[in-house]
């Protein structure tokens, strides 16, 4: 599972290609690739664009979006945290993840890679762009994941279908919220065993097994459940969070 940003790595030559052709050279088609496609916009009232899980542009990154339109590589239909995979098993890891299930729950991609003994891979960002740390938090299933991240954030999403209808389908009560705080996991020094650092380029790496990190916060997140929300006033989904687990 990678999160990345291109331009902290400096000049590539060939650009977003090179990372994804170096990425699938290194798993091999006995392996796989994910990449967060994530759309979150999809529920804010700002836009009122449907999400196409074929044509909406993924805003995690070029390198995620390249890879998104890359031949053989599948999307999972979730209207706000979609993800692209490619490789072995690939259309397994996407089959239940659309706008019936939560992003993070039990039986969706993050999750089945994680069972499987996947890894995460973070280039030259920080685990605040970890999405596998929501994991931790859905299968803790503390009182706030029903709280939505923006104030006026809608409660349906609107969906483009394949034959041009748009239809209104509810969120439901599963959310992902701010992770603006998740790089406060660096201070167990269990997470620093278990992640190897490099650099590529000018950019930080950090590799670590998914299920060794969530074993690390779950013991953590049923002592203390706010351990991963900011403590920003100007945070609406981590005060309203912090006020339901009171």
């Amino acid at each position: 599972m990678v999160h990345s940003s291109l331009k902290s790595i400096g000049y590539v030559a060939g650009g977003p290609d090179t990372v994804i052709d170096a990425l699938m050279e290194a798993v091999g088609e006995d392996g796989l690739l994910m990449m967060p496609t994530f759309t979150p916009d999809v529920v804010r009232n700002v836009s009122s664009i449907p999400f196409n899980h074929k044509k909406s542009a993924s805003t995690t990154g070029i390198i995620t979006e390249t890879f998104r339109l890359r031949a053989n590589t599948l999307r999972s239909r979730h209207p706000t945290h979609s993800v692209a995979v490619w490789g072995k098993d690939a259309p397994w890891y996407i089959e239940h993840h659309n706008e019936t299930t939560g992003p993070f729950d039990y039986g969706t991609p993050i999750f089945r890679f994680i069972e499987k003994g996947g890894y995460i891979l973070l280039i030259g960002v920080t685990h605040n762009r970890n999405s596998s740390i929501h994991v931790a938090e859905s299968l803790l299933n503390p009182s706030y994941l029903n709280v939505k991240r923006f104030k006026d954030d809608k409660d349906y999403y609107l969906i483009e279908t394949e034959q041009g209808a748009i239809i209104r389908m509810p969120v439901g009560n599963r959310r992902s919220g701010h992770s603006g705080n998740f790089d406060i996991i660096e201070e167990l020094s269990e997470v620093k065993n278990v992640q190897k650092e490099c650099f590529l380029g000018s950019a930080t790496v950090k590799l670590m097994k998914g299920q060794n990190l969530i074993n690390i916060l779950l013991p953590v997140l049923s002592q203390n459940p706010a351990f991963l929300l900011c403590k920003s006033e100007d945070c609406y989904s981590c005060s309203e969070r912090r006020k339901r687990l009171k």
